[in-house]
């Protein structure tokens, strides 16, 4: 009988440690923030908004295509996408955005995307720049990626800290 209390105390314990998937909803471009849908967790596209359980939330605009000045790294890029992301705090402790931006993945048709270094060129990003957030506001930063010449599939994925749920954002580019 005690194996079995012990079993079940642990599994009570690993599950409440366990990420909490969020949920997905049309982002609305403003700083209110909404209770999340009932809908179960869906793969968010652009312009939809990804909540996690705490409340913080991130929007992702539609990629835009950027022309890299003559210095910009990586070198000999076919292409270069761009991306919005709008962080929004519906929490009610700040949050620091550096983590977020920082630990960004990129995936462009299966491979590693790289991050487009363009210093004062079309393409330059600020999100390694971060911020803190407020509660009730919100904070954007963009960051660009090289792509192939062709339009396909870009992946980004996004961990606010260690160990919470990944928002992972598909769509054309």
């Amino acid at each position: 009988m005690r194996v079995v209390a012990a079993v079940a105390a642990a599994v009570l314990l690993l599950s409440a440690c366990a990420p909490k998937e969020g949920t997905v909803s049309q982002g609305s471009g403003s700083a209110a923030v909404a209770p999340p849908p009932a809908a179960p967790a869906k793969t968010p596209t652009w312009g939809e908004r990804y909540t996690w359980p705490d409340g913080l939330a991130i929007e992702v605009a539609q990629p835009q295509v950027c022309k890299p000045g003559e210095y910009a790294m990586p070198q000999n890029m076919k292409r270069a996408v761009k991306v919005k992301v709008t962080v929004v705090n519906g929490m009610d402790k700040q949050f620091d955005v550096g983590p977020l931006s920082f630990g960004l993945d990129a995936q462009f048709a299966g491979a590693k995307a790289e991050r487009v270094i363009d210093v004062n060129g079309p393409c330059d990003g600020t999100g390694l720049d971060g911020g803190t957030v407020l509660p009730g506001k919100t904070f954007s930063f963009e960051e660009s990626f090289a792509v192939d010449a062709k339009q396909g599939e870009l992946q980004l994925s996004f961990e606010p800290t260690f160990g919470k749920a990944k928002a992972i954002y598909v769509g054309a580019a």
